[in-house]
């Protein structure tokens, strides 16, 4: 993956400016790279410059919404993209991956970064847009606005599968 410092200067820009303003930014879902699948597993979530307790609540989202969909774990190694920026003022970011980084898209930032190259479909971004829609719904609900899900102040997520959400 190439290095994008340039481009974070609006996101911290943005993000410097909310922290200033003491705005109450629950949780913060980087959804950038979502539709080249380059690796074994689904869903990569970046376990740097991310918030770990969101990231596990993430992964139970994915459990709870999303059973066929598979999860792994990597490092980008630096600040690599716009979660770094919120991480960085101290709000709950995360950032689920296309890819192993290793294995991320050889197009990626180029004119050859097209639909056409993502197989003419978008099958793996679908599995994100569906965890986009579970975690806005989830971070939201009157549940976890009382319990900070997904935040640096919640202490455990509160789905952990399907079963929990048919009693809550």
């Amino acid at each position: 993956m190439r290095q994008r410092k340039s481009v974070l200067r609006g996101s911290q820009e943005i993000a410097r400016e909310y922290k200033k303003n003491g705005v109450n930014v629950v949780g913060m879902l980087q959804l950038d790279m979502t539709n080249f699948k380059g690796s074994e597993k689904d869903i990569y979530i970046f376990t740097d410059y991310t918030d770990e307790r969101q990231n596990g609540f993430l992964s139970n989202l994915v459990a709870a919404y999303l059973p066929s969909v598979t999860v792994g774990y990597d490092k980008c190694g630096y600040a690599c993209s716009d979660h770094a920026s919120w991480s960085a003022q101290g709000y709950a970011a995360s950032m689920p991956f296309e890819a192993e980084i290793k294995k991320d898209n050889p197009h990626i930032h180029t004119a050859n970064d097209t639909y056409a190259n993502s197989r003419g479909q978008a099958s793996h971004a679908l599995k994100f847009a569906r965890l986009a829609a579970a975690y806005a719904v989830e971070l939201g609900s009157e549940r976890c606005r009382k319990r900070s899900c997904g935040t640096y102040r919640r202490k455990k997520s509160p789905i952990r599968t399907k079963r929990d959400l048919e009693r809550a």
